[in-house]
């Protein structure tokens, strides 16, 4: 079963189907190059390159969490409309990413019954950008979020005495 399918699926369990809206094809394109311009240094025809957390605009932070959307749904604030972009983990006609309109609890909702995938949340007005990569960090940019992620407490990382950070051994995996 396909990413789409995955989330579909889970939407219909939960019931929250209306609320995480596939964007019509007419509208995707359009809108993916305008987050990709946006929050990455790529080109804005690069809305088919893979791992778009590798090419993020400053100001970045990142956190490796026991539970990343856990840490996710208290990153972005309830009811703020955002884009959802999800990797598509099957062959799809356009491009690399199923891309949703939606809030944050729908969202978190449906990403607990999924296995893992890359993701992106993106402020509509694509002021920032939420990531959990296939390494299970969540990598924000745009100043409003990597602040907010800065600051979530991170097994992955220790403060020293000079404040720079630090990195520690991996974590184990995360699972859901």
């Amino acid at each position: 079963m396909g990413t789409r399918e995955l989330l579909t699926e889970a939407a219909k369990s939960l019931g929250v189907e209306a609320q995480l809206e596939l964007v019509a094809p007419h509208r995707y394109q359009a809108i993916l190059e305008r987050i990709v311009a946006s929050r990455t240094s790529l080109h804005k025809s690069a809305t088919s390159a893979l791992w778009w957390w590798e090419s993020l605009r400053e100001p970045i932070a990142y956190a490796q969490p026991k539970d990343p959307v856990s840490t996710l749904r208290g990153l972005v604030a309830i009811g703020e409309p955002v884009w959802f972009v999800a990797e598509a983990k099957d062959s799809k006609e356009h491009g690399n990413f199923w891309l949703y309109e939606s809030t944050i609890e729908p969202i978190c909702a449906v990403l607990q019954l999924v296995p893992s995938f890359e993701y992106y949340v993106v402020s509509k007005k694509c002021e920032w950008l939420v990531c959990e990569n296939h390494h299970g960090y969540l990598i924000a940019n745009g100043e409003e979020m990597a602040n907010k992620l800065a600051s979530v407490p991170n097994p992955s990382i220790e403060r020293t005495s000079s404040s720079k950070l630090r990195l520690l051994p991996a974590a184990a995996h995360v699972k859901r």
